[in-house]
């Protein structure tokens, strides 16, 4: 398995460039020179007024890398580099700052995962929003139409979290962090079927 941060927050909208933390198993096999595709969230379903047209909201990136470096565990400086990067994925995964509650990883766990630093040769991004015409609000009557047409538009999609079971020192503030990561969730989906500039990711190579 392979996990990416730090380079393209699809959350947020926005794009950039820079270096690539990659983890993996420790047997895989690593290329000189590779392509990865990352992060491709589903924000809606298109329902097309024939069969071949239906499609998602989307956004998606490739990224281009080259000349990666297994990060050295025996090498305290390159050890800590490796232990920010795992702290990263934990707080990318959690959308805050988890390890202000749980801690830094510890050594074993870092020593244990292998960590790959690569440099960023290019980035391609693409973006669907909108209705059946993308980047448009879709309709929501046809003049036109007596009642023999199928349903046509857009279904927006988004994760919706429930409230967490467990306990702790911070469940409130946990709990209050997944309501308001659900709902922040809806509104980006719904602005995304409504075709709204809001959502359009900053920096975008192709919208389609």
């Amino acid at each position: 398995m392979i996990l990416i941060q730090g380079i393209v927050s699809l959350d947020s909208s926005r794009l950039w460039k820079g270096e690539l933390v990659l983890l993996r198993q420790p047997r895989q096999r690593v290329s000189p020179a590779f392509r990865i595709t990352c992060s491709s969230p589903v924000d809606g379903l298109i329902l097309s007024p024939t069969a071949h047209d239906h499609s998602l909201n989307y956004r998606s990136a490739t990224v281009h890398l080259h000349s990666p470096l297994i990060l050295d565990s025996t090498d305290p400086e390159q050890h800590e580099e490796k232990r920010n990067s795992l702290a990263e994925v934990t707080n990318t995964v959690t959308a805050y700052s988890r390890t202000t509650y749980v801690g830094e990883p510890v050594d074993p766990n870092v020593t244990n995962t292998t960590v790959i630093r690569c440099k960023i040769r290019s980035v391609s991004c693409k973006q669907r929003y909108g209705g059946f015409d993308s980047c448009k609000e879709p309709e929501l009557r046809d003049a036109a139409d007596q009642g023999e047409k199928a349903f046509q538009g857009v279904a927006p999609c988004w994760t919706a979290w429930g409230k967490p079971l467990g306990f702790g020192k911070d469940r409130e503030m946990v709990e209050g962090h997944f309501e308001k990561w659900g709902r922040e969730n809806r509104e980006f989906a719904e602005k995304t079927a409504w075709g709204s500039e809001d959502v359009r990711l900053e920096g975008i190579g192709k919208k389609r």
